[in-house]
């Protein structure tokens, strides 16, 4: 993935679209493709530049609109394309105005919109978020230059759909709305690698779980060293497939159990669930060097610890990173110390393998 940082001013637009296109070089796609992506760039970045912040503004800015800021732009190429916006200027979600009547004549149609209109005409997917100040706005083009349509490289059954959605549940009785992810992304991640959840069930109703994505070195890096929160928002293309030989980071994006069941004692089962994932791939071949995740909540840094997880530093939020580092002697004590479950009959882990 590369980035881009520039002032949100029209004048960068060139900069912009030069950038776009020298990364979509890289890329076997159709000059049609090449137009439909270079057009939604255009199209997004002088939305941001004209609205964002008030500096530029082409119409009354709000009053909490910032007087300048930056856009940041990046762009991963796989087999898709996902191009990803950012700004922190006034919240601003173009996805759900309404699309312009196109058998109106000119004349007659209420001004603006026909831009984002074409966007989501012409991409694949338009997702937005507003998340901790920032608008993010990601567009998504398959790369399909023989005409056939793209087949996920996982199929997802009815019954992993249902499961997923149980979760997402779960979460909006945990999470506030700015924290939780949509069944779009779950499912995007969940196509590029299905051993992500530790699932805790109470006969057989789902009432906790942990997801764990393996995330390519690039983003595990940034997570480090910026002051932001990295949530929902992390999209497929940032995580990887396990490979029996190979050595991976882990970042823990949610983890949750359903209100009903709290103060129950039952999130020792998560901390032995966790335990079990990181010895179980072990056992096959797959490696952990360390995993990261942050606590939103004082729960959250509490369960963090009980798991064995280090605080190292604050960040915007109040938020608190955690890293928990693996190596041989951290994989010997997890094999001596770790116990079967006891007690709790009814209650069982899920590790899906």
């Amino acid at each position: 993935m590369r980035e881009l940082i520039v002032a949100a001013d029209t004048s960068n637009l060139t900069q912009v679209q030069d950038f776009v296109k020298t990364e979509l070089t890289s890329a076997d796609i159709t000059a049609e493709v090449l137009a439909q992506v270079t057009v939604a760039v255009e199209e997004i970045f002088v939305n941001i530049a004209s609205y964002a912040y008030s500096t530029g503004c082409q119409s009354p800015p709000a009053k909490s609109a910032p007087a300048i800021g930056s856009a940041i732009v990046q762009v991963d190429i796989g087999e898709e394309i996902i191009i990803r916006f950012e700004d922190r200027g006034i919240p601003f979600n173009p996805v759900i105005k309404d699309d312009p009547d196109t058998t109106q004549a000119l004349e007659s149609r209420e001004e603006g919109g026909l831009g984002i209109y074409l966007v989501k005409q012409t991409m694949d997917d338009v997702l937005y978020r507003y998340k901790s100040g920032r608008n993010i706005l990601i567009i998504r083009k398959k790369i399909n230059t023989g005409g056939a349509p793209m087949i996920p490289a996982n199929n997802v059954t009815k019954q992993e759909l249902k499961c997923l959605q149980e979760m997402l549940k779960i979460d909006a009785l945990v999470y506030p709305e700015q924290q939780q992810a949509t069944f779009d992304e779950v499912l995007d991640r969940y196509k590029v690698n299905k051993n992500l959840y530790i699932l805790l069930y109470n006969n057989q109703e789902l009432i906790g779980y942990i997801c764990l994505l393996p995330i390519k070195e690039e983003l595990y890096n940034k997570i480090l060293l910026e002051n932001r929160l990295y949530d929902s928002d992390i999209p497929g293309s940032f995580l990887e497939e396990y490979i029996p030989g190979n050595s991976y980071k882990l970042y823990i994006i949610s983890m949750a159990i359903h209100p009903k069941y709290h103060g129950q004692g039952l999130s020792k089962h998560l901390v032995k669930g966790f335990h079990e994932y990181l010895l179980t791939h072990k056992k096959n071949g797959v490696d952990f060097t360390s995993v990261l995740s942050t606590a939103v909540t004082n729960d959250g840094k509490l369960m963090l610890e009980r798991m064995g997880f280090t605080a190292i530093k604050k960040i915007d939020g109040d938020f608190i990173l955690f890293e928990f580092p693996l190596d041989a002697e951290v994989y010997n004590h997890l094999e001596t110390t770790h116990n079967s479950a006891s007690g709790d009959s009814q209650v069982k882990i899920k590790i899906q393998l």
